[in-house]
Formats: structure tokens, sequence, C-alpha cells
């Protein structure tokens, strides 16, 4: 044993374990088709979600700092890096026909602030999910080459069907009070 109170370790560290060999997957997990569904069953709003999973996956797997809830929030500002990492990531794992982050992102940023528009182009926005669904495939393929076994999340939730059931009984309404005469 040294004295040396600087000297650095001498004991023997090893790496933690990879995604692979804990069976986890490496980025959020969802069908695409349950994707766009919520999406459009949320107005969007499960993007916030869909970001935030993502963006939490991340900071457990590489020990970073970065901070989810803003990253999704701010998704604007951070689609691209997220679409980027998803399609590195897949090319390091010698994954074929990786998606176009940039455009892909540029097209989601569009249609996430298609809201301002006047309607009834506002309702483009209510599109945005179009454009994650090829990253999303994409961070699939990755998940099974990297954690076979790991759950692939292609069933609605008890939540989830909440969600559907409020947004047909929304776009129920939406019908009836624009076909609506207009009294007076």
């Amino acid at each position: 044993m040294s004295t040396n109170p600087y000297a650095p370790p001498l004991a023997k560290v090893e790496d933690t374990p990879g995604s692979a060999e804990t069976g986890s997957p490496v980025f959020f997990q969802v069908a695409p088709w349950k994707l766009g569904l919520m999406n459009f069953c949320t107005l969007g709003f499960y993007s916030l979600f869909w970001f935030y999973q993502h963006w939490r996956i991340v900071r457990t797997r590489d020990r970073s700092d970065i901070w989810p809830v803003p990253r999704a929030i701010f998704g604007v500002f951070f689609c691209h890096s997220l679409f980027a990492r998803i399609r590195d990531d897949g090319r390091k794992r010698e994954l074929v026909d990786p998606p176009a982050a940039g455009p892909l992102a540029a097209l989601w940023i569009i249609a996430s602030i298609a809201w301002r528009l006047p309607l009834p182009f506002a309702f483009v926005g209510v599109l945005s999910w179009l454009a994650v669904i090829p990253i999303q495939t994409y961070a699939n393929r990755i998940n099974a080459k990297a954690a076979p076994d790991a759950p692939r999340n292609d069933r609605l939730t008890w939540l989830n069907w909440v969600a559907v059931v409020l947004s047909a009984i929304f776009w129920v309404l939406v019908v009836v009070g624009t076909t609506l005469p207009d009294e007076g």
C-alpha cells in the first residue's frame, strides 16, 4: 500500500455492462402505430412524453447530466440532436438505411409550430408525428439488435385507452360543432 494520498487507486475497475448485457433497450421502445395513434389522440402532447422517454434513457445509459424534461418541452431545439444520436447509434451497430435526421427534424419543427397558423391550416400540427415515425422505427431496430428480449410496448394501456376515448369525444364534438347551422 502506498503512503501517497494522491496516488491513483490500484484496484481493478471494470466497466459497467452495456444495454445489450443488461437487456434494457437503448432508446425508448414504442410501436410506430401506437406512437401515431397517441400523438393524434393527444393532439401532439404525446410527443412531450416521447421526447422525455428518449432523453431519460439516454441520460441513464450515458450517465450524462442532461435534463430530459426541458429537452422534451423545448423539443424544437433538441429534436435534431436526438434524431442524429439515434441515427449515429444505428450506424455504429451497422444497421442500414438510417433516417435523415436533418430533414425529419425540420419537418417535425415546421409541423409542430403550424398550430399558430389560421384554421384549417393549424391542423397540420396534428401530423407532426409523421416525421418521428422513421426515427422511432429505426430506434426500434436498434433496440431489437441490442436488447432482443426487451418489451416492445405495442399494446395500449388503460391510460392510452382513456386518451383514445376522450379524443373520440373531442373529434365528434368538433364535427358536430362545425356542421351545425348558424343561429341567427
